[in-house]
């Protein structure tokens, strides 16, 4: 008897997971990859740890573009779900991003994305920060790429409140590197060392100010893991006059002109913080519960990526009738912006609703806990503080536990407390 013939060998797959790419792992696609998780994101982080262990470029590159368009297809479909990937992985994701954006049809070069894949984001994957970033890749970065990616920030959001912030700062650093090398001239070493002491904290107290993905996702979130008072706007402004105080050794015209113009950037950035503590109050107690606060958030998230931008957070208040600033709803996203999402998502209103401070601790907390999908069938939301505004028995009178800011709003207005 002769054998039946072997069937045919399967076709080759440029594809590295199989077909259906990412829309069909999102749950958008027409057929699912054999290889697929089943999960986009756990196929991601499987093709970050597969392109570090390639060594063939033809291979790195379809793995590369596989990974992007991935990528590319849950921004589009589920972004909410970008929430999960971790803040530095998140910053490093949009310097490629912008930088291929920059570069063109023919995308990033493959020496800046082997530096940023091999180097960074394949040690631990998608879903884990990276474990250590060398001092001296954060710095070559910097000084190569990040110092004119300033320039086009500032040109984009001239408008802003921070810009100029940073622009001021920036410019106090510079009268203080020229005042170094006057106070030497002038036979007084000890005022120079304090300019040169006085450099890098006005350097950091100007990149505090900044929104490119490198500052924010990285070196912010990095100086942050150190001191959290610069998560907060009250922090910053501190360390601005701080930074003011210790200038002002050296009183020339220079240094005083730079001085001031900080000094006052600070005060209008301070005023129109505080300002914004008397519409968050009434906000608060007209929203009243945490399942109320999460319909607020889905009407105003009009872009459905599960983060309120400055411009949602300010039609957010606007529901209420409370009319605020474009600069209070950008400085309240600095205040609650934890995660460094560029907006507020769900986890950090709810800080803000609830009143709890920005430190360490809740900064440490925010970044361990998982978050809360909004936009899932069955999201994590706590509803004990909406039972307590229920009555125990039916036909009992409600008992209502009154926060600090309702209680400081009745006592002001002279009603009772129940």
């Amino acid at each position: 008897e002769v054998a039946p013939p072997l069937p045919p060998p399967p076709p080759p797959h440029d594809n590295i997971l199989g077909g259906g790419g990412g829309a069909a792992a999102a749950g958008r696609g027409s057929s699912n990859s054999m290889l697929s998780t089943g999960n986009v994101l756990e196929d991601l982080d499987n093709l970050l740890r597969i392109y570090r262990n390639l060594s063939n470029d033809k291979e790195r590159e379809l793995v590369y573009q596989e990974f992007w368009q991935k990528m590319n297809d849950l921004s589009a479909y589920e972004p909410h779900k970008l929430l999960l990937i971790p803040t530095r992985v998140r910053g490093f994701l949009l310097i490629m991003q912008d930088g291929s954006a920059a570069q063109g049809e023919d995308g990033l070069e493959p020496y800046k994305r082997d530096r940023i894949m091999i180097d960074v984001l394949s040690r631990n994957g998608l879903l884990d920060e990276p474990d250590f970033i060398k001092t001296r890749y954060l710095f070559s970065y910097f000084i190569s790429f990040e110092i004119f990616n300033y320039f086009r920030w500032f040109w984009n959001n001239v408008t802003s409140c921070e810009p100029w912030m940073f622009a001021f700062l920036w410019f106090l650093m510079l009268c203080q590197m020229v005042q170094v090398g006057l106070n030497f001239g002038r036979g007084n070493p000890w005022a120079a060392l304090l300019m040169e002491c006085c450099v890098p904290l006005t350097f950091i107290a100007a990149i505090q100010f900044v929104n490119t993905p490198f500052t924010l996702n990285v070196l912010r979130s990095l100086l942050e893991e150190k001191c959290a008072a610069l998560c907060t706007v009250q922090g910053r402004v501190s360390l601005n006059a701080l930074v003011i105080f210790f200038s002002l050794n050296s009183m020339t015209i220079l240094i005083a002109f730079a001085g001031l113009l900080c000094a006052i950037w600070s005060a209008l950035v301070f005023v129109n913080f505080s300002r914004l503590k008397q519409q968050s109050n009434y906000v608060r107690i007209a929203t009243g519960s945490v399942k109320k606060l999460r319909e607020k958030f889905l009407f105003a998230n009009e872009e459905k990526n599960g983060v309120l931008s400055a411009v949602e957070v300010r039609n957010f208040f606007k529901s209420y009738n409370q009319i605020i600033s474009m600069w209070a709803a950008e400085l309240m996203v600095s205040e609650y912006d934890v995660h460094k999402d560029g907006g507020l998502r769900f986890d950090a209103l709810k800080v803000w609703f609830e009143k709890i401070p920005v430190n360490h601790t809740t900064r440490v907390n925010l970044l361990a806990a998982k978050p809360t999908d909004v936009y899932g069938d069955n999201g994590p939301i706590d509803t004990a503080a909406d039972e307590q505004y229920e009555a125990a028995e039916p036909g009992a009178a409600a008992v209502v536990q009154y926060s600090e800011a309702e209680k400081q709003w009745l006592e002001l207005y002279g009603k009772p407390l129940r």
